[in-house]
């Protein structure tokens, strides 16, 4: 099988020099040493992409003339990219599907902006300062937009004011934005072998519809580009109310392109004006599909997971090894990079909730942790009140045993203690009251002087006022138990009370 093998040479004009009027003889004395004033880029041969860096600007005095202000720039909006198919009649690339580009925008934030994707040091016009999502809309003539990413450019005007110029006035001479873009993808029509779908993109399929890569991720942006005319036709700049420049234009281009159903004869990406994607340098020659292209690369030991889909295996002892790309082992890794993209979309899904659930998890220990600590205070407060109810009701029941005991004296029944003991707050209550009134009915209370039993067990009489001076020399009723304990201390010799 005969290998291609594919190299890139830049053929430059560092060794050479092109002129008009070339003289037929030259002093070999001053070759070397006199240098001509000569600017070959003014000639207009070459490109002069690279800047020159050596340019001198003598009004520029100290590090505070070159200092950027706000003033000294145009915050142009441009359609940066839309949910559309892009070079559909040869190498269609559709970015309408599983709403990838929306979920993207952030990744345009920042980027540099260059002149047709010439993405030198020194070439740069501004940076994006802002991204934002814009729905489909219907022009006045009818024409509908597409949804898309907007961004709001922020352009020198100080260094670029020609361009400044020509994207500000009306209408814009500089009107078109593009990107290069790195994307995932699959085929449009699955049941298409892979040399198949490859002959067969930017025609259409038995079913009607076109042969297309379909974009199911953005991976990233790497540039954006001020072009003459972009993949995406309605990338153009846009007025106050958003609306893109020349509608008429985007939608011409955009519904002819899909008139042409004819096979195309060959398909790629330009540099300057289109998306470039990392399949750009694949061969898509048809002509002969009995040769299979073979390409090398070569891959490093760490490169594990990518050795075992190829296959590969390296010797003892080496740290890379060069590997044939068949389409069969790109077909290989192909699927192998879809699948460890699915896996890593389904990581990255299953982190978030594990992430989300671990907040929710500290948001509610945190709540449990307050709750606990209302919980450990309440059942302090409890366990307090329980000690003073508890106090109250030893003391309730060692009084109602006391009087119990006085009253039975030696017939005391071993049963009504253990009930005593085991009754609660309200029957204790109870049993006091009517154990007391027995012993006042046994033991009624005495005159020690004269034996009446009409005693008071007050010291004086409510509302007395012996003296007649207005005065409330009047004392409050002191309890049976008071009275009782009174009695029995004088006349000790009449019952003894059981304290036991």
């Amino acid at each position: 099988m005969k290998k291609t093998f594919i190299d890139k040479i830049r053929l430059g004009s560092g060794m050479s020099l092109m002129i008009g009027n070339a003289p037929s003889k030259l002093d070999v004395a001053h070759i070397g040493i006199a240098k001509p004033n000569l600017h070959i880029e003014g000639l207009g041969l070459f490109e002069s992409a690279t800047p020159n860096f050596e340019t001198y600007y003598p009004d520029v005095k100290n590090a505070a003339d070159i200092k950027p202000d706000e003033g000294d720039f145009i915050t142009p909006v441009f359609r940066m990219l839309s949910e559309v198919i892009v070079r559909k009649t040869d190498n269609p690339v559709d970015f309408a599907m599983n709403n990838g580009l929306k979920n993207s925008m952030g990744k345009l934030l920042g980027q540099t902006i260059y002149p047709n994707h010439e993405a030198l040091v020194g070439n740069e016009l501004g940076s994006v300062s802002k991204v934002f999502w814009q729905e489909s809309y219907k022009t006045k003539s009818g024409i509908v937009v597409p949804a898309g990413i907007n961004g709001i450019f922020k352009i020198d005007a100080k260094s670029h004011p020609n361009l400044a110029r020509k994207i500000t006035m009306d209408p814009p001479a500089i009107h078109s934005n593009s990107v290069t873009v790195e994307f995932e993808w699959e085929r449009s029509h699955p049941s298409m072998e892979l040399d198949e779908f490859r002959a067969k993109m930017g025609t259409y399929g038995p079913d009607g519809k076109l042969v297309r890569r379909v974009a199911t991720l953005i991976r990233n942006y790497h540039e954006t580009s001020l072009v003459a005319h972009g993949a995406d036709p309605f990338a153009q700049v846009t007025d106050d109310e958003n609306n893109i420049s020349n509608p008429e234009y985007a939608d011409s281009v955009y519904s002819l392109s899909m008139q042409n159903k004819a096979k195309p004869s060959f398909y790629g990406f330009s540099y300057r004006e289109d998306l470039i994607s990392l399949n750009n340098n694949e061969d898509h020659n048809t002509n002969n599909k009995n040769e299979t292209t073979m390409k090398k690369i070569t891959l490093l030991a760490s490169q594990v997971l990518l050795l075992t889909a190829l296959g590969v295996k390296l010797e003892a002892g080496k740290e890379s090894a060069e590997v044939e790309l068949t389409d069969d082992l790109v077909n290989k890794l192909n699927d192998k990079l879809k699948s460890d993209s699915e896996a890593t979309n389904k990581l990255a899904e299953a982190t978030t909730k594990v992430t989300t659930l671990t907040k929710d998890l500290e948001t509610k220990t945190t709540e449990l942790t307050a709750e606990s600590a209302k919980v450990t205070e309440l059942t302090a407060k409890v366990t307090e009140i329980s000690g003073k109810v508890e106090t109250k009701l030893t003391a309730l029941r060692d009084e109602t045993k006391r009087i119990y005991t006085a009253l039975k004296a030696d017939k005391v029944e071993a049963a009504i203690l253990t009930n005593i003991e085991k009754a609660d707050e309200e029957l204790l209550a109870s049993l006091q009251k009517t154990y007391s009134e027995e012993l006042e009915n046994k033991f009624p209370s005495k005159c020690g002087d004269c034996g009446s039993n009409n005693v008071s067990k007050a010291s004086a009489k409510l509302g007395e006022d012996p003296k007649g001076d207005g005065k409330d020399t009047s004392i409050k009723l002191k309890s049976d138990a008071e009275v009782e304990a009174e009695i029995l201390g004088e006349t000790g010799n009449k019952f003894i009370l059981d304290k036991n």
